[in-house]
C-alpha cells in the first residue's frame, strides 16, 4: 500500500503540471466550475484534493507515535516501533525520490 503512495508523491508534480494543461480547455473548465459548486466537493478545487494523499502520508508516523504513547502492552509498542520506522524509511525514500526531480 504504501508503494502507492509512494508513486503518488512522486508524481503530484507531473499532476499538477497535467491539471494546469487542462484548465486550458474550455470543456475542463465548465466541469471544474460545476464541481466547485457541488456541496460534496465541500468547496475545495482539484489542486485542494490533489494534495491530501501526500498530507495523509506524512501524518502517519505522527499518529502511529500518538497511538504508541497510550498503548500499554510492550509486544504492541514493539510492532508500532517497527511500523513507524518502516514507514519513516519510506518516507525518507520519497525525500530522496523528490530531490532527485
Amino acid at each position: 500500500m504504501y508503494a502507492a503512495y509512494h508513486s503518488y508523491c512522486l508524481n503530484y508534480i507531473n499532476a499538477l503540471n497535467y491539471l494546469e494543461i487542462l484548465r486550458r480547455q474550455d470543456d475542463f473548465c465548465e466541469f471544474e466550475k460545476w464541481c466547485s459548486h457541488d456541496r460534496r466537493c465541500n468547496r475545495l478545487q482539484l489542486q485542494d484534493l490533489l494534495i491530501a494523499p501526500m498530507q495523509r502520508c506524512m501524518k502517519l508516523p505522527l499518529l502511529l507515535k500518538d497511538i504508541k504513547k497510550y498503548t500499554e502492552n510492550n509486544e504492541e509498542k514493539h510492532k508500532i516501533t517497527e511500523l513507524v520506522n518502516q514507514v519513516e524509511h519510506s518516507l525518507s525514500k520519497y525525500d530522496d525520490g523528490a530531490l532527485s526531480l
